[in-house]
C-alpha cells in the first residue's frame, strides 16, 4: 500500500495553514486607519502606490497591484519587481497601528519624511490614506 510519509503531510498542511492566514487576515480586516493630517509636519512628502507585501512593521508598496503567484514568490524571495519602496512608521506617527488595517493590492498615498533613495527605496510613514479598495 502506497502511503504519503507523515513529514510530507505535515509540511503541505503547514503550506496550506501559511496561504489561509495570509488571504484570510486580509479579508477580515476592513477597519480604516484615520490620523488627523493637519498634525503633519510641514515638510512632508507624499508617495503613492499599490501594497504589494504586508509584514509586521512595514509595507512594500509598489506602481502596479500583484496577482497571488507574485505574492506568494515574492513572499519567500522579496522580489515584487522593479520600482519598489519599503515603508516603515515614523516614530513620530500617531497610530500606533498604523498599518493594522491595510490589505494586498490596495492603492495608498502615504504621507512620511524623506525618502532614501536605496535599493529597494525606503520611507517612514506619519499617515497611510487608502485611495481604492480592491
Amino acid at each position: 500500500m502506497d502511503k504519503t510519509p507523515p513529514y510530507k503531510r505535515l509540511l503541505l498542511a503547514c503550506l496550506l495553514t501559511l496561504l489561509f492566514s495570509i488571504n484570510f487576515k486580509d479579508i477580515l480586516s476592513e477597519k480604516e486607519t484615520s490620523s488627523d493630517l493637519q498634525k503633519l509636519p510641514e515638510n512632508y512628502i507624499t508617495i503613492e502606490g499599490y501594497i504589494v507585501s504586508k509584514r509586521t512593521d512595514t509595507i512594500w508598496i509598489a506602481d502596479e497591484s500583484i496577482s497571488i503567484g507574485e505574492r506568494i514568490f515574492g513572499f519567500f524571495t522579496s522580489d515584487y519587481g522593479s520600482e519598489i519602496t519599503i515603508v516603515s512608521k515614523n516614530k513620530d506617527a500617531e497610530n500606533d497601528k498604523l498599518f493594522n488595517d491595510l490589505k494586498i493590492n490596495q492603492k495608498v498615498t502615504v504621507y512620511g519624511d524623506y525618502l532614501i533613495e536605496s535599493n529597494p527605496s525606503r520611507i517612514s510613514a506619519y499617515h497611510v490614506e487608502v485611495i481604492k479598495r480592491d
